[in-house]
């Protein structure tokens, strides 16, 4: 017995370790490409927002919530100051649902005008899927700055490479085993607190139904910094370069079609 398990421990017998593996969840990389082939669609939705065909459009898909997604401060930041280095027209187009409705559209509103004044920002509704696909051409880069504990994986992000799209993204959590710094985007450097006292106590509070969940979440966020300098660098590097967002589409595209496609996942 001894001999099959191999190498024990220091009290003579070795427990076998579990495989771990890590398993996304499947996504239909084939309609997004299709979608994002689309040429007519590209004008279309561009034209409808009013995005000239030389001005840069950064795009946003999710679940607009700043207290379980992401606070939208960092990236209005961060378009604002790639605009503002390039000198090249940028549009910042936000697609999702927001889980308390206008009151939360108002709240995004009121950061775009606060934190990116001279950048234009459209909402869009996540939830009509024909707006969701025409966005996918429309669009030159992808930007999410998640900052929750609970993005375990990336769902958008996948999406947006079998778009072509090139990335920034926050190095957290579940994004950071999805993008590939320097290949596919770019990974903005990310930083959470580390645990204590604080951290225990809103755990318990909320365990026991003392805080809304919301407040919970919310509040471990805004204990998350992430790199509004390096993520505005990113963006402008993109913007500056045509060539470089092609290449870093091309190779998103391909390890979403290879990786994370749902035949390759199942």
């Amino acid at each position: 017995l001894r001999a099959h398990l191999g190498v024990m421990d220091s009290s003579g017998f070795r427990l076998p370790r579990p495989q771990l593996p890590v398993i996304g969840f499947g996504t239909d990389v084939a309609a997004i490409e299709r979608q994002a082939a689309a040429g007519d669609a590209r004008a279309a939705l561009r034209t409808a927002v009013g995005i000239a065909p030389d001005d840069v459009m950064v795009y946003c898909l999710g679940r607009l919530s700043y207290y379980d997604k992401a606070f939208p401060q960092a990236m209005c930041k961060a378009v604002e100051a790639a605009q503002a280095r390039t000198g090249v027209t940028t549009h910042f187009v936000m697609t999702g649902w927001f889980p308390h409705g206008d009151a939360d559209l108002h709240r995004y509103e009121q950061v775009a005008r606060a934190y990116a004044p001279h950048v234009r920002t459209t909402f869009l509704d996540g939830n009509d899927a024909e707006i969701v696909a025409k966005c996918w051409p429309a669009a030159d880069i992808f930007m999410l700055l998640s900052d929750t504990i609970l993005e375990t994986f990336g769902q958008a992000l996948v999406e947006a490479m079998a778009a072509g799209l090139p990335l920034v993204v926050s190095d957290w959590d579940g994004y950071r085993s999805i993008v590939r710094h320097g290949e596919d985007g770019f990974l903005v450097p990310t930083l959470g607190v580390g645990g204590g006292a604080l951290g225990e106590s809103l755990a318990l509070l909320q365990s026991l139904g003392l805080i809304a969940y919301d407040q919970y979440a919310g509040t471990v966020a805004a204990h998350t910094a992430v790199s509004v300098e390096s993520a505005a660098s990113a963006l402008a590097t993109l913007i500056e370069s045509p060539d470089l967002r092609a290449r870093m589409g091309d190779a998103g595209r391909r390890r979403a079609r290879t990786t994370f496609s749902a035949p390759v996942i199942a």
